[in-house]
C-alpha cells in the first residue's frame, strides 16, 4: 500500500473469488435459509452446541474460525452495524472425541478472550421464517495447537461467556447463537447440550433431518498483524507477517477486500493489483515455505484518497495444484483482519 497504489485503489475491482480449503475443514455460513442456535454459558439455563468434522490430514489444528448472531439485536436493519455493547467477555472452544455419532470424551478445552476473537460483521442473513438478522466472524489462534488423527472424526463446541446473564430489556437481545451452514452431504447433525455430558440432535421440523454450524478449523499459512485496527486518511500503516511452515508447495498471497467487496492481491513490485497474484518476494513459483516471523510486508504506506469504510486485511497461501482463478483451493485457513479508515 505504497502512495502510488493506494491512489489506484478506489478504482481497481475484482470479484471475490469463490473459495474451498486444502488441509482443513471448512463449513461456510448460511446466508439464506438459514437459522442460529443459541450456545452459551448462563446460571439459569445454559446450553453447549456442537458439530462434527472427519480429519483429512492429521495435520495439528492452529485456528478456528466461526459465526453467529446476538439475536434479537439491530435485527432487519440495514447496512453495517457494530456489535452490541454488551457482549461475551470470551468464547470457549473445545474438542471432543466422537461417540457413535455424538459428542463424546472431551481432548482440549480452551477459553479465548473476546478482544483475541476478531470478530467482523460479514453481513445480514436471510433467517427461515422471512426475518434478517446480522451475522458476526470470529477468528482464534490456538495457543497450543489441538491434536487430531487423520481418519478420526471430532466434535467443535463453541460457547459464549458473559460476565453476567443476559437481560433483554437491558441489552438489547437474548442470547449469541451459533449460525448454521448450507444444507450438505456432512457426517450428522449438529447437537446440543444442557451440561456437557448428555447430548441430543438438534432439529427444527423433522428428527431425521441434519443441521449443521459453520465453522472452519486447520492451519494458518500466513498470519498477518497491522500496527493499529483504526486509521485516518492521513496516517500509514505497518503490516507484519508470520509466516508458518508449510510441506506443501503453494502460493502465499496478501491481499486486500475492500468496502465494495472489490479484492486486490499485493505484488513484490506494483503494489496491490486486481488480479491473483503471489507475494512474499516469491517470483520462481511454488515452494514450501520456511517458518519466518515478523516479516515487513507493508512498512509505513499511506492511505492517501483511500474512501472510508471497513477493509479486510488477507494472507494464505494457495494450492496451486488444483485450484484456478475463478475456484481457489487454499492450504489452511485465511486469515482475516478488519481495518477501518474514518
Amino acid at each position: 500500500m505504497n502512495r502510488v497504489v493506494i491512489c489506484a485503489v478506489a478504482a481497481a475491482a475484482l470479484a471475490m473469488c469463490a473459495s474451498a480449503m486444502a488441509g482443513s475443514v471448512i463449513q461456510p455460513v448460511a446466508m439464506t435459509n438459514s437459522f442460529e442456535w443459541p450456545s452459551l454459558v448462563d446460571p439459569n439455563g445454559g446450553t453447549r452446541v456442537a458439530d462434527d468434522w472427519k480429519c483429512t490430514d492429521g495435520q495439528p489444528i492452529v485456528a478456528v474460525k466461526w459465526w453467529g448472531n446476538y439475536h434479537p439485536y439491530a435485527d432487519g436493519m440495514p447496512g453495517v452495524v457494530a456489535p452490541p455493547g454488551f457482549q461475551p467477555t470470551a468464547f470457549i472452544l473445545r474438542q471432543y472425541a466422537d461417540n457413535n455419532g455424538q459428542p463424546g470424551t472431551l481432548l482440549k478445552t480452551v477459553e479465548v478472550p473476546r478482544a483475541q476473537c476478531r470478530q467482523t460483521h460479514v453481513g445480514m442473513a436471510a433467517i427461515e421464517g422471512g426475518f434478517s438478522r446480522h451475522v458476526f466472524s470470529y477468528q482464534a489462534t490456538l495457543a497450543q495447537p489441538w491434536t487430531q488423527t487423520k481418519g478420526s472424526v471430532y466434535w467443535l463446541s463453541v460457547q459464549a461467556k458473559y460476565s453476567r446473564p443476559i437481560e433483554w430489556d437491558l441489552d438489547g437481545y437474548a442470547h449469541w447463537g451459533w449460525m448454521s451452514t448450507p444444507p450438505g452431504d456432512f457426517l450428522g447433525t449438529g447437537h446440543d447440550s444442557a451440561d456437557g455430558i448428555t447430548w441430543n440432535p438438534i432439529w427444527i421440523d423433522d428428527p431425521s433431518e441434519k443441521n449443521n454450524f459453520a465453522f472452519e478449523i486447520g492451519t494458518m499459512p500466513v498470519g498477518l498483524a497491522a500496527n493499529k485496527p483504526t486509521f485516518r486518511q492521513s496516517d500509514s500503516i505497518s503490516v507484519t507477517a508470520d509466516v508458518a511452515a508449510t510441506a506443501t508447495p503453494c502460493w502465499p498471497f496478501v491481499r486486500i477486500v475492500q468496502p465494495n467487496k472489490s479484492v486486490l492481491y499485493l505484488t513484490q513490485a506494483s503494489g496491490f493489483v486486481p488480479s491473483v497474484a503471489p507475494y512474499l518476494g516469491i517470483e520462481a513459483g511454488p515452494i514450501a515455505l520456511p517458518k519466518i516471523d515478523d516479516y515487513s510486508i507493508l512498512p509505513n504506506a499511506r492511505f492517501e484518497n483511500m474512501p472510508k469504510g471497513t477493509y479486510r486485511l488477507e494472507g494464505g497461501a494457495v494450492d496451486p495444484v488444483t485450484t484456478d482463478i475463478n475456484d481457489l483451493q487454499y492450504i489452511g485457513i485465511v486469515d482475516s483482519t478488519p481495518l477501518v479508515i474514518e
